[in-house]
């Protein structure tokens, strides 16, 4: 429906502009023939791209020093959630961690000493604990032995006794301290290995991060950056600082259109208007979607030695099985619906004059006479001015162009 009205609409036009060519006058001025218009849409044309509400930015490492790109991905390519994307030179990292693995290999020698050397002494204490016993055990027999002996020699021999079960519980005191001293020797051992584990660990994880991955599916694009003091896009073999963005990944689940309109269209933008679009990589395929929102200020759009400033609109995408061949970057060409109407007078704005009161038509009346009528435009364009057919009698009305 909205093509057919478009073509009604562009039809009417020429027919204006055919009967401007043939009404002129010979008084100095141009004059147009204009009928009503049974439904009339009010258009604005805007160029601009495909792009999504929501990307990744890829960053170098959080490195203090500049790292450089030894592998990279295509621009463009497709890559999927978890794929590597890009590397960065971690040599200094990779020798870190074989000092670490030489490190692991002195630390397990030392342990296995360390276990040997405490094995060493344990034993000989448990020897030397049970020589004791043995010991104790002769003494009290030869205690029992002379039982029937003198005061005297009996006393010694208890003396003796006793003597040998003192260093009996000496020596076993000594066992339990060395088992003590063993456990808490151990412990620093084994808090020594955990402390490197750990490291290694963090040397593994650090190095993780030159690795740089998708973090979904998508297709890679790499914006103009600066690499030393140069406005380029990262290559292999190029140098970035700590945590400079070098790729963009955008999130094909939120795709848009980003339009660019100069300062007399934003004005016209209105959320929720609909807009009709089609890409010129996809000729023959129009798409539809409605104005989601518009900036408040302008940017900068560098083309040559020229910058302009345009503002930008995003437009929402409707739901269609067809947005699949819709890929961010491709450029479009978009209609933008600022309203319908019907039974409205389409009039050129170089027709339509701005007073102080408002806006103004002359007409050319029969006898040639030029009148003066105000209107209330119900909407108005880059091109036409919509007037209700009601103000200039709904029939057909000459005007001049270019009234004063």
């Amino acid at each position: 429906m909205g093509k057919f009205v478009l073509a009604v609409l562009l039809a009417a036009a020429g027919f204006f502009a055919a009967r401007f060519f043939l009404a002129g006058s010979g008084g100095g001025y141009a004059s147009g023939e204009f009928a009503p218009l049974e439904r009339a849409v009010s258009a604005m044309e805007a160029k601009g791209s495909v792009d999504t509400f929501k990307f990744s930015v890829l960053r170098a490492p959080d490195s203090r020093f500049s790292r450089q790109i030894v592998w990279l991905k295509e621009e463009g390519a497709e890559v999927s959630k978890g794929e590597l994307v890009a590397k960065f030179d971690a040599s200094d990292i990779a020798l870190y961690l074989e000092e670490l693995a030489l490190r692991t290999q002195t630390l397990i020698e030392d342990r296995a000493a360390f276990d040997l050397a405490w094995d060493t002494t344990m034993e000989t204490s448990e020897n030397s604990v049970s020589m004791q016993i043995e010991t104790v055990a002769l003494q009290d027999l030869d205690v029992d032995q002379k039982k029937y002996h003198a005061t005297l020699v009996r006393k010694m021999a208890q003396i003796s006794a006793n003597n040998q079960r003192g260093y009996l519980g000496a020596l076993q005191s000594r066992k339990d301290r060395l088992a003590q001293q063993r456990k808490i020797a151990e412990g620093y051992q084994d808090d020594k290995m955990e402390r490197h584990k750990k490291n290694i660990k963090k040397t593994e994880d650090l190095i993780g991060l030159y690795d740089i991955r998708a973090p979904y599916d998508s297709v890679i694009s790499y914006p103009q950056i600066y690499i030393a003091g140069i406005l380029k896009k990262a290559e292999q073999g190029d140098s970035l600082v700590q945590l400079q963005e070098f790729a963009r990944l955008p999130d094909f689940s939120s795709k848009c259109v980003v339009l660019r309109l100069r300062e007399g269209g934003v004005k016209m933008l209105r959320q929720g208007q609909k807009v009709e679009f089609c890409a010129r990589a996809l000729p023959g395929e129009t798409f539809t979607g409605r104005v989601k929102s518009f900036s408040a200020t302008p940017t900068d759009d560098i083309s040559g030695e020229e910058s302009r400033r345009y503002f930008e609109a995003n437009i929402a995408l409707d739901e269609s099985p067809r947005l699949s061949g819709l890929m961010p970057g491709m450029t479009v060409s978009a209609r933008i619906i600022l309203g319908e109407f019907e039974n409205v007078y389409a009039i050129p704005v170089d027709y339509v004059s701005d007073s102080g009161d408002g806006k103004s038509v002359e007409l050319l009346l029969p006898g040639g006479e030029r009148r003066m009528r105000s209107i209330s435009a119900a909407r108005a364009d880059e091109n036409f001015v919509y007037v209700p057919a009601s103000e200039l009698g709904g029939g057909m009305v000459k005007l001049v162009r270019g009234a004063k």
